[in-house]
């Protein structure tokens, strides 16, 4: 990747110097090797390695519809928490309006107060109780449960071993408030949904006590909004 800063630099010099740097990088390399001039981000936003969104254009036309104010181009992201399935459906739809805020929906402005509303929003929603407990739900692919430490089984895992899943179901549950340990909670149940998921209430790690425990009490649970929160730092 390549970042151009000079201001003023028109969409036909940024295409014609990726085409031009492209052309030039593959003669020095043997045939067939050819490296191909791919796209232009702008804006682009990087969060971390390998973790980044932007507006996409792949021809000099899009780029130019974008700047005239028309449709143009559309939004790639890759790494970040919206396009990862161990991720709950509220925290990635309250993350995606976040980044489109920033993104300005193809405005070419950045609407960094609409980000904040939303986000203030979202946490609001959460510390009252507002979030509906299906769209907390986190699912995870149930594998080969010889892959991972007795000690150290993910929470889906914990689930599908005491739902009898079969390998490649998707195991759903919710983070649920405790102050001695990790819980696990069945999200469609409690929701009285209809579900193909394996959903169950288990401690991550309990012995077999402490789990008919938290069953036997499980209506007193309430769900750890304070790590849903955190997960709402950035996309």
């Amino acid at each position: 990747m390549v970042k151009f800063t000079a201001t003023g630099i028109t969409p036909e010099v940024v295409f014609g110097l990726g085409q031009t740097a492209a052309a030039a990088l593959s003669k020095e390399f043997p045939s067939p090797i050819k490296l191909e001039f791919e796209k232009v981000y702008m804006p682009y936003v990087l969060n971390g390695k390998k973790m980044y969104y932007a507006w996409k254009f792949e021809t000099l036309g899009a780029l130019q519809a974008y700047l005239r104010g028309e449709s143009g181009g559309c939004v790639d992201k890759k790494g970040i928490r919206i396009v990862r399935r161990d991720e709950c459906a509220f925290v990635c739809q309250q993350l995606s309006l976040v980044m489109y805020a920033i993104l300005g929906r193809g405005t070419k402005t950045a609407n960094l107060e609409a980000a904040r509303t939303i986000m203030l929003s979202a946490v609001q929603r959460l510390l009252s109780g507002g979030v509906p407990l299906h769209d907390l739900e986190i699912t995870g692919r149930f594998g080969n449960v010889t892959e991972y430490k007795a000690a150290t089984l993910p929470p889906h895992v914990v689930v599908g071993l005491r739902t009898n899943a079969q390998e490649g179901d998707r195991v759903g549950w919710v983070r649920v408030d405790t102050p001695d340990m990790r819980l696990v909670h069945a999200a469609n149940d409690a929701a009285g949904r209809k579900s193909t998921k394996k959903t169950a209430t288990v401690p991550v790690g309990a012995s077999a006590r402490t789990i008919q425990e938290v069953q036997d009490s499980a209506g007193t649970l309430r769900v750890d909004v304070v790590s849903y929160a955190k997960h709402l730092d950035k996309p």
